[in-house]
C-alpha cells in the first residue's frame, strides 16, 4: 500500500505529540528485588580489641556475639552484656551498644555489618566516674578501642 506524501506528513505530525509527551514523563522506578534484611541476631565475630593511642600498647582477644537481643562481649571467663539496636541502610547494619558497669563505667559500642562481616566497630569507655586510684594515674577518663576480627576464622557460624 502507497501512501502520498502529504498523508504522510499528516500521518507523522498526529503522532509527534505524544512522542513529546512521553520524553517529558519522569521515569518509573521499578524495583526487581526486594531488599535483603540483614540481622545480626546468633551470630558471633572472634577477634582483638585495642585501645588507640598510647594505652594501646596490648590487644586483648574476645568475641563479641548478638544473641537474644544482646551485645556480648566475652574475654576468658567474664561476660559483659547489653541490649543492641541496628539500623538497615541498604545493603548494610549499623548497630549500636551501650553496656553500663557496676562501677559507674559504661562503653558505647558500634559498628557496621555487611551481612557476612563487622566491621569500623569502635567501643568507647567512658571511665569518668570511675574511682580507681590506678586506672586514674595510667588511663584518661575516655579511651576509646578499636575491635577487629580475626582474618580467617571472623566468623562463628
Amino acid at each position: 500500500m502507497k501512501y502520498s506524501k502529504p498523508l504522510l506528513i499528516y500521518l507523522i505530525s498526529l503522532c509527534f505529540p505524544f512522542f513529546l509527551l512521553a520524553e517529558n514523563t519522569p521515569a518509573t522506578i521499578v524495583q526487581l528485588e526486594k531488599p535483603t534484611l540483614l540481622t545480626l541476631e546468633g551470630r558471633s565475630f572472634k577477634g582483638h580489641i585495642r585501645a588507640k593511642g598510647i594505652v594501646g600498647l596490648f590487644k586483648v582477644k574476645g568475641t563479641l556475639s548478638f544473641k537474644d537481643g544482646l551485645l556480648i562481649w566475652t574475654v576468658d571467663n567474664s561476660q559483659d552484656s547489653a541490649p543492641y539496636q541496628v539500623v538497615q541502610n541498604g545493603d548494610f547494619l549499623t548497630f549500636s551498644s551501650l553496656v553500663c558497669s557496676d562501677n559507674n563505667t559504661y562503653v558505647d559500642w558500634s559498628g557496621t555489618f555487611d551481612g557476612k562481616s563487622i566491621s569500623n566497630v569502635i567501643a568507647v569507655w567512658n571511665r569518668a566516674k570511675e574511682e580507681d586510684f590506678v586506672h586514674d594515674i595510667f588511663l584518661p577518663d575516655v579511651v576509646t578501642f578499636i575491635f577487629k576480627t580475626n582474618k580467617d576464622k571472623g566468623q562463628i557460624k
